[in-house]
């Protein structure tokens, strides 16, 4: 098996399946259970990446000013004493 290509989570599998608790180092257990907590971690940072990806926002200034625009608007709306944009 060449395991530079595997994925992280092919690679976590492949690590947990030949892991033996008896015999590996305690270096191996710490790096594996390290590595599958890094894993988690970044899970929610690729998910919210993606979500940039899928509105084309390649530049953080870009993000940036469409948010300020987006609470200003927010706050013009919710300033007018006819019509709150919560209601």
């Amino acid at each position: 098996m060449y395991l530079p290509r595997l994925t992280d989570d092919e690679l976590i599998r492949y690590a947990n399946s030949t892991h033996d608790t008896l015999t590996g180092t305690d270096l191996e257990c710490e790096l594996l259970k390290r590595f599958v907590a890094l894993i988690a971690d970044t899970e929610g940072e690729g998910k919210f990446i993606n979500v940039l990806d899928d509105f084309d926002y390649t530049d953080a200034e870009d993000l940036r000013a469409d948010l300020y625009l987006a609470a200003a608007v927010r706050e013009a709306v919710n300033n007018n004493p006819y019509q709150s944009i919560d209601n």
